[in-house]
């Protein structure tokens, strides 16, 4: 099938029309490579973004010497390889942050200065077009926050009720700090209706609440970059450089460069393993050729498949009934949450 739209259409015709396929399974998903890349003479399909990103930072990792300034220390290649691991794992989890609008870096700073753990909770306080985030470290903090704000003690907790009128802008529920969109209340948990706002549709000031799953496993990264010897107290960028990468030592190439952050360390390795590097990303099976689609994807010996059960079916046909149906309420709700999520918009 052709790109990811293609797929949920068919999915949810046959979802629809010809459900026994599925219940039966008989209805599988070619999983055609995802990207070709070319260093020289030597070409590769890649499957995946993580499968690209570990290429590239492998490559990128080749003959370089990560020096920490503040007291020359010099990372073997062992470490730099540990590193670059950590770094990369925390980046991926960091996703679980971003989501909601806040900035990484912050995120990172916020971390306890000797457990290295980090917030539980994140805060979002919208106040007309302006936005700012409150990190909350754990139940305690959730707690008095919830308390200044004059909110429930279930606050952020799924609830059921009745929907607010299209005239409204999105469904809302709002306690005394404003108005609180529904499909934000609980963190990742699937919008639900909430009950109309006391305040009127005119309230400013909103505030949602959600857990960072993530946090546990980012906080192991962060411990296990403190025995590395990173100096990870701070990451966000400082004025003075803290690293320096040296390139290709003794050659005409060599080349030394200034890092001000430690996940400027995993940017510019990634980077690096770029140089050289041909990369082609498969908008659809169209870009390839008839024997390029063969040894990809159509060869029985070679080629992988989904098995599509009733579950997927039933999510394609929520995704195409919530971005292609009627009610424009839920479909704008889910565009406004999920906007800076999006990567490949014509997938």
């Amino acid at each position: 099938v052709d790109g990811s739209h293609i797929r949920t259409l068919l999915l949810t015709f046959m979802y629809r029309q010809m459900k026994g396929l599925i219940e039966r399974g008989f209805v599988y998903i070619a999983q055609p490579p995802l990207y070709k890349i070319k260093r020289k003479k030597r070409e590769q399909y890649v499957d995946n973004d993580d499968q690209l990103n570990r290429i590239l930072l492998e490559l990128g990792a080749e003959d370089i010497v990560l020096t920490r300034i503040r007291d020359g220390l010099t990372f073997t290649a062992e470490q730099v390889e540990q590193l670059v691991e950590n770094l990369a794992l925390l980046e991926k989890l960091g996703s679980g942050v971003t989501r909601y609008g806040a900035d990484l870096h912050a995120y990172l700073d916020a971390h306890h200065p000797e457990t290295r753990a980090l917030p539980r909770y994140i805060a979002r306080i919208r106040e007309g077009n302006k936005e700012s985030h409150q990190f909350l470290a754990d139940e305690h903090a959730r707690s008095a926050f919830l308390d200044r704000e004059g909110l429930a003690a279930d606050f952020g907790q799924p609830v059921t009720a009745t929907p607010l009128p299209t005239d409204l802008t999105g469904s809302s529920v709002t306690g005394s700090a404003g108005i609180l969109p529904a499909s934000e209340i609980s963190g990742s948990a699937p919008p639900v209706p909430a009950p109309k706002p006391i305040n009127g549709p005119g309230a400013q000031r909103r505030v949602t609440l959600h857990e960072i799953y993530e946090s546990t496993e980012m906080t192991k990264c962060l411990v296990a970059l403190a025995k590395l010897g990173l100096d990870g107290h701070r990451f966000t960028r400082t004025e003075e450089p803290r690293y320096l990468v040296a390139e290709n030592i003794g050659l005409k190439s060599e080349s030394k460069t200034e890092l001000h952050g430690p996940l400027e360390i995993v940017a510019h390795i990634r980077a690096n393993g770029r140089k050289g590097l041909g990369i082609q990303r498969y908008k659809g099976l169209g870009e390839m050729n008839p024997k390029q689609l063969f040894e990809t994807t159509m060869d029985p010996d070679k080629r992988r498949l989904l098995k599509v059960d009733i579950a997927d079916a039933a999510k394609a046909d929520a995704l195409f009934t919530l971005l292609m149906g009627d009610e424009v309420p839920p479909r704008r709700q889910f565009i406004e949450d999920n906007a800076l999520n999006v990567q490949f918009l014509d997938a």
